[in-house]
């Protein structure tokens, strides 16, 4: 009697292991389920059809193709939608305006915009007027209205190469400017230099802004006009992506390397050959890369409404861009180039 009693209590003790066991089964398989649904969900938000276009001032330039060009194309391919580049060959900024007129009728998901010139204002308001999100990177549009803008501080920019001149040059002597005139971020990098010389620096006795006219040989025929009329020049600043090489180029064949201090801006492999040859003492290099990949992250963002403010962001008239994203700069000596140059050697 105590046997069978003792059976029917092991018995029932192993059918209530086998309930709990079949109850924890289905909580497993549930927890699958929603975490298949989940991950179905995420799948769901990156849409191989979506497309996200760049529209650029010159889709040649080397400046552009190794920094935000191929941050932009990176994040797409991260992302899993589609992106293009699109606008003239060489600069000219009429047929940017056309390119991106084209590409607000094929109704993007959302469209990055370079902003090369105030000329492209209308066009980005008529994007935004048709409803397509649009960011402007690298100069800001005066009379545009984009979501958002990034892109890095030029006046900054100009205090840095300042601040660096002053200190290769023992904080005296007489300097000059090198760039493109007339270019809205070229005057507020300009303007950041002269403001520091003369609140910070009163030795320093700045010459001139002289034009290079977009061009290495520009640049090169500014610096031997600049060594020529100031033949005690100490150091010359250089302000577009091709002033450095343009001055480095004039001040070799002048044979005055070392004399005369340079510094500019970008990190291109031209520019980080010449610091390496001691020609040029200092580069500040804008995080151009982050123009490209921020810029696609912003506008996916904004489609999807991955970051909602309010309960109806729409509504509320808000957004989660945003409104200027300044992405700082990096300052590039003999000290780091190489790692810089064994970044392009990838």
């Amino acid at each position: 009697m105590r046997k069978e009693k003792a059976l029917r209590s092991v018995m029932a003790m192993l059918l209530a292991l086998c309930l709990c066991l079949a109850a924890l089964a289905g909580c497993e398989q549930k927890g699958g389920d929603a975490q298949d649904a989940s991950d179905k969900k995420t799948e769901e938000k990156a849409d191989s059809n979506e497309e996200y276009v760049l529209v650029s001032v010159q889709t040649t330039m080397p400046l552009f193709m190794d920094h935000e060009y191929k941050a932009f194309e990176a994040w797409g391919k991260a992302r899993g939608v589609k992106t293009s580049i699109v606008g003239p060959t060489e600069w000219d900024v009429a047929e940017q305006v056309t390119s991106l007129e084209q590409v607000i009728a094929s109704k993007p998901a959302g469209i990055l915009c370079n902003g090369s010139d105030p000329q492209i204002a209308v066009a980005v308001n008529s994007a935004v007027k048709a409803g397509i999100p649009i960011i402007t990177f690298d100069g800001e549009v005066p009379g545009a209205e984009p979501l958002g803008h990034i892109g890095s501080d030029w006046y900054e920019v100009g205090v840095a190469q300042a601040r660096s001149m002053a200190e290769l040059i023992g904080e005296k002597g007489e300097v000059a400017m090198i760039g493109v005139v007339g270019l809205q971020n070229q005057s507020q990098g300009f303007q950041g230099f002269t403001d520091t010389m003369e609140k910070e620096y009163p030795d320093i006795k700045i010459v001139g802004t002289f034009t290079d006219n977009a061009t290495v040989e520009g640049a090169a025929e500014a610096t031997n006009n600049i060594m020529s009329a100031y033949p005690d020049i100490a150091g010359i600043a250089g302000f577009a992506s091709v002033s450095g090489p343009g001055i480095g180029q004039a001040v070799k064949e002048a044979d005055k390397v070392g004399k005369i201090k340079i510094t500019c801006v970008d990190g291109q492999p031209e520019h980080l050959d010449l610091v390496k040859s001691d020609v040029i003492s200092k580069l500040i290099v804008q995080k151009r890369e982050l123009f490209g990949w921020l810029g696609g992250q912003y506008l996916y963002d904004y489609v999807h409404n991955n970051i909602p403010l309010t309960k109806d962001d729409k509504q509320a008239g808000v957004t989660c861009i945003p409104r200027n994203t300044n992405t700082g700069y990096i300052e590039v000596t003999k000290d780091n180039v190489d790692l810089f140059i064994e970044n392009y050697d990838k």
